[in-house]
């Protein structure tokens, strides 16, 4: 190995997953990983760090208690030979149509139910109550605090870079036709609520922020696949028991 003019250096350096965020060392040729990192991306940004002049070594560290790294374990060559098939799709832009899709309703609700004003423009008290999403049929046209929400979520739309930024006309078109929904919605269901979690229990109600388990009832929602966690997580597949007709007709095939 050839030896560097640099008697101060370190041997051994200790740090957490944000070594693998814009350290660019290029004598580093070795490294231990203590436990495998969530993402693929994560993996080859942390791992690219050492090597860079002359080739490098890692070693890493599984943990028998997490299934993932136990996965990494069983298949770490055929993982490691095809290692960029694996790497996660990227973040989606902030103004990207899926994340307007999926958050301008979440943050509408946010904004009617916690904000005292918006722009100046005082919020009305009745839309903080959870149930209390019926108040937007009193808004044949736009309230002045929806006005100021368009406003709000237009402007940032506008700036964006370049290569970002969605039409104008079209973010403003969207926002208007949720609101729009929403009064629709609110003046055909008496019930209307904000949410309705409905992991472990069927849904009762319409909600303006909607999942999946209240589209597959065919309860009213305004805004569809509105997300209820950080995570983004594929939906859920439902086991129902067999109808006795099918089993015996199954049955009577087999004889």
């Amino acid at each position: 190995m050839q030896d560097y003019p640099l008697p101060e250096a370190k041997d051994i350096v200790l740090s957490t997953s944000m070594f693998g965020t814009g350290v660019d060392i290029d004598r580093l040729g070795l490294m231990i990983v203590n436990g495998q990192p969530k993402t693929t991306s994560s993996y080859i940004q942390a791992t690219g760090r050492v090597g860079r002049s002359q080739g490098g070594l890692v070693i890493t560290f599984f943990r028998a208690s997490r299934p993932r790294d136990l996965d990494h374990y069983e298949f770490f060559t055929g993982y490691h030979r095809a290692i960029y098939r694996y790497v996660e799709p990227i973040t989606v832009t902030p103004f990207a149509a899926r994340a307007r899709e999926r958050g301008m309703g979440p943050v509408a609700v946010a904004l009617l139910r916690q904000a005292r004003e918006i722009q100046g423009i005082p919020v009305l008290e009745e839309w903080a109550g959870k149930n209390n999403a019926s108040v937007m049929q009193n808004n044949r046209n736009l309230a002045e605090e929806l006005e100021a929400i368009n406003q709000v979520i237009n402007r940032r739309s506008q700036i964006q870079l370049p290569i970002r930024r969605p039409p104008q006309d079209q973010v403003d078109r969207e926002v208007r036709a949720g609101f729009a929904r929403w009064q629709t919605v609110a003046e055909n269901e008496n019930n209307l609520v904000y949410e309705e979690y409905a992991i472990d229990k069927d849904p009762t109600k319409p909600v303006v922020l909607g999942d999946e388990q209240h589209q597959e009832r065919n309860f009213s929602v305004v805004y569809r696949n509105a997300p209820q966690s950080l995570r983004d997580v594929e939906g859920m597949t439902r086991f129902g028991s067999i109808p006795s007709n099918y089993r015996q007709n199954s049955e009577n095939q087999r004889g």
